[in-house]
């Protein structure tokens, strides 16, 4: 089923990916014309470079504030990277105010180095670090491809700011068959290194992996990984997959 099929037929209030050039997120927005796009190339925070693309239902929710940083030594640099990263590597975020009354919270979405682990350590840091200067004491979801797996350097100190993982939370018992990258291949033992993460301001209900194949391949070289979370008693449902 071709991604923007899929995200039909789940109808999530929030969409995340990750590696979305400006002509796949442009074909993404066309196929989900209910959603407002935010997103800007790694190498410029415009069009050039792949993008981790924000899809927030517009319906749902008021655009309060959005942004754009490098995970390097100059954050606020568009196309910057450091620690040995082959390529500039970005978050992504938004305040959103949901308009059924809920309180306004932080996304953050991104995409850590795939080479190196130093570089996904000190990204790891460093979103954390502007979690707390950006979010502050609001409500706040991350969602990325972390080329990680749980209990790894850049999971840990994210976890210990005061965020869970929400598939862990839903699925307390770890198993061989929860890894999301497989490589167009429907191998489900590899890492679980995408990730979604929550403060405690939100509920867990439901978290699952998607391993469902469209008619000629894969959307993507990693499985999606959705959750419904519960805040203020109005649930959101978040989607987290990889362009490709």
């Amino acid at each position: 089923m071709p991604l923007g099929l899929r995200t039909a037929r789940l109808a999530p209030d929030l969409l995340g990916t990750q590696e979305g050039l400006d002509s796949m997120e442009t074909f993404l927005r066309q196929q989900l014309g209910d959603y407002t796009f935010l997103g800007g190339g790694r190498s410029d925070g415009k069009l050039r470079g792949e993008m981790c693309g924000m899809f927030f239902k517009t319906a749902r929710f008021d655009l309060l504030d959005s942004g754009n940083f490098w995970l390097s030594n100059t954050p606020e640099q568009p196309g910057s990277h450091a620690w040995g990263e082959i390529f500039p590597r970005m978050v992504t975020w938004v305040k959103l105010r949901p308009r059924d009354g809920g309180p306004p919270f932080c996304w953050f979405n991104t995409h850590f180095d795939a080479w190196n682990r130093h570089a996904r350590a000190e990204s790891a840091k460093l979103l954390r670090d502007r979690i707390l200067q950006i979010a502050g004491a609001m409500p706040c979801v991350v969602t990325g491809d972390f080329n990680a797996a749980p209990d790894s350097a850049p999971h840990r100190p994210l976890l210990a700011s005061a965020l869970h993982d929400v598939f862990r939370t839903a699925q307390p018992v770890a198993t061989r068959q929860e890894g999301t990258v497989h490589f167009f291949t429907g191998w489900r033992g590899g890492r679980r290194m995408d990730w979604i993460l929550a403060s405690a301001h939100f509920q867990t209900i439901a978290s699952e992996i998607d391993h469902m194949r469209g008619p000629g391949c894969y959307p993507s070289d990693h499985f999606p990984v959705t959750a419904t979370l519960r805040a203020s008693a109005t649930p959101v449902l978040w989607h987290k997959t990889k362009v490709r």
